[in-house]
């Protein structure tokens, strides 16, 4: 029985209505979800961005979805990202599917095209309102030279932020084991191989998009070398003879829900450990298995 009905934009991005989501699955394949049918639709781990869309789906049992899919991918077999059929009437903000009786279809695409764009800042908003709350409570807990260290980084970000978002793609410096001719990963190299599971041992810049500032000298930044993966970054102008002035990352977070937790109970000094990169990959790939292995409902995060 096929899903229900489907709205195409002229770009070929398909939106379809799934119905509500009842069930959601995570393997070595990818991240399957099922409607009240049992139904189910699909979305492979070549994605970088899969486990924010499972987390996602995690938190939206039981509403009634949409499921966006690519144009060269069948709607009733795969999806790439999911989206809660909801609206915020006393904001004046119609439900995604509340359509007016004299909508045609072109009108309908366009409403729906709209409404999961908001759906979607909204949920993005919510999830970096929890893990600003973790970076603040986390920056609580450093030592007093650190806690300078990141203020002097803060005020200068403060004077030069306005010219970093107005040319938000940038290649901030990486002193890593790279730049440094070293062999085992530096505190950069380990934070991305950690929590991103990217090996950046042969990297002395990264590429990034600056989306937004969230807290003292962190920023929200995506990854375009990386599929778009979004992260929070922490940032200081280096101050070594090649690094004079530059903006290199100190280290980075992911922005997935539940994390420092398992981070915490599973590899709680692992910044102090000196292992080759493969061991904090692994270890990334250990935490996302604990992350969603079992899971069918967001509260078992």
């Amino acid at each position: 029985m096929p899903l229900g009905p489907l709205f195409t934009t002229t770009g070929g991005t398909k939106f379809r209505i799934f119905g509500t989501l009842k069930r959601v699955v995570v393997d070595d394949w990818g991240v399957h979800i099922y409607n009240e049918a049992d139904q189910r639709v699909s979305m492979k781990k070549v994605y970088a961005f899969w486990a924010s869309v499972a987390q996602k789906a995690l938190s939206a049992i039981d509403k009634t979805v949409l499921i966006e899919t690519g144009g060269s991918s069948s709607s009733n077999d795969y999806f790439r990202d999911v989206y809660v059929d909801s609206g915020h009437m006393m904001f004046g903000h119609a439900s995604i599917l509340d359509f007016p009786n004299d909508a045609g279809d072109n009108a309908k695409t366009a409403l729906v095209w709209a409404r999961t764009m908001r759906e979607e800042l909204s949920y993005r908003l919510q999830v970096m309102q929890e893990k600003n709350n973790e970076l603040i409570d986390e920056m609580q807990e450093l030592t007093v030279a650190q806690r300078g260290e990141a203020d002097t980084a803060s005020a200068a970000l403060d004077k030069e932020w306005d010219e970093l978002i107005a040319d938000p793609k940038r290649r901030f410096m990486l002193v890593g084991a790279a730049y440094l001719n070293r062999g085992k990963p530096e505190k950069p190299d380990k934070s991305f191989a950690i929590r991103l599971g990217i090996d950046t041992m042969k990297k002395k810049r990264i590429n990034v998009e600056v989306l937004e500032r969230t807290y003292k000298n962190n920023i929200l930044v995506s990854l375009p070398d990386y599929g778009d993966t979004r992260c929070q970054i922490a940032i200081k102008q280096g101050n070594q003879q090649n690094t004079k002035n530059e903006w290199c990352i100190a280290t980075v977070s992911n922005t997935l829900k539940g994390w420092q937790p398992i981070e915490d109970d599973m590899y709680p000094n692992w910044r102090s450990t000196r292992k080759d990169v493969d061991y904090y990959i692994d270890a990334h790939n250990e935490m996302m298995s604990k992350l969603f292995s079992p899971v069918t409902s967001f509260d078992d995060l």
